[in-house]
């Protein structure tokens, strides 16, 4: 269902600054034209105006918030043989590792054992989104950050208790970042990935840089740790309604094209955003603003 990115950099505290797209923004956008696969001078938001051939015929390099990442270069950076989202290891241009989940861009380097805010914009601090989740709230086993299991703690900054934090999100939490949230996941990074017919619930963060959880591994809660979704913030995959969940990169069987709330156009992700307006991306099969 969504997309990913942000504006600014890395915060170094809760009061990041930075407008997000509410779902009802998002519903009102004219998506206008689409961009061209072809040479151009243009050098808008969404790409850069070059071309080259990703994994699967033509690929547009990609930006993320005036930034160009790996998963949005249309260079094969981990050799093999597949291009930036045609690689299912990528969840979007916001995506700065083709090699696994872990997104690697600034706006990560979270506090997992204190607070965290939306995992797929890219900056720190919740000034900007409210959101807040601490791993400290999850009991699962292996933990995904490695941190004490405390239900009755606090998240800094919030005010709320873990229950709270896992019943409620605030309005402004949900309209900013569940569209930046790839289908099957909630907005702290906890997905819902299929494999061999079972599905795993794995922190896509897990690790440090560049991280150790990928679609190959993610049985493994070694390397993909297991978490525990935060229920008030999810965006579920449904596939029975086309949606292409994380982990994917084609549309479900029997169906002619992604999914997508009212509004919204849909997108093929081996396209690498080249079939969405002008200034919007490609995130599990639909087109969503950059932001600015």
């Amino acid at each position: 269902m969504p997309a990913c990115g942000d504006s600014g950099g890395q915060e170094a505290d809760s009061t990041s600054s930075g407008t997000g797209v509410s779902e009802d923004g998002i519903d009102s956008l004219d998506t206008g034209t689409s961009a061209s696969t072809t040479d151009t001078t243009d050098t808008g938001d969404t790409t850069t105006g070059d071309t080259t051939t990703g994994g699967t015929g033509e690929c547009v390099i990609t930006e993320c918030s005036g930034q160009v990442y790996e998963c949005g270069d249309c260079v094969d950076n981990d050799d093999d043989g597949l291009a930036d989202v045609a690689d299912a290891n990528c969840w979007g241009p916001c995506d700065n590792n083709e090699a696994g989940f872990k997104g690697n861009i600034p706006g990560q380097n979270q506090a997992p054992c204190s607070h965290m805010d939306c995992y797929f914009d890219s900056d720190s601090g919740s000034g900007n989104d409210n959101c807040y989740w601490s791993h400290q709230c999850d009991p699962s086993e292996p933990n995904p950050s490695e941190c004490v299991y405390n239900s009755s703690s606090n998240i800094p900054g919030s005010g709320m208790s873990c229950d709270e934090a896992q019943q409620t999100q605030s309005a402004e939490c949900e309209d900013y970042c569940e569209p930046l949230t790839p289908n099957g996941c909630d907005c702290f990074g906890c997905c819902e990935v299929a494999k061999d017919g079972m599905t795993h619930l794995v922190f896509l963060g897990t690790g440090d840089d560049p991280g150790t959880c990928s679609l190959d591994v993610v049985d493994d809660p070694d390397k993909c740790a297991p978490c525990v979704q935060v229920e008030s913030c999810f965006n579920p995959c449904e596939h029975g309604e086309c949606e292409i969940c994380i982990g994917e990169t084609v549309v479900p069987e029997d169906c002619d094209e992604a999914g997508c709330p009212d509004g919204i156009q849909a997108c093929d992700p081996l396209l690498n955003s080249s079939d969405c307006p002008m200034a919007m991306i490609c995130v599990t099969g639909c087109c969503y603003p950059t932001p600015g």
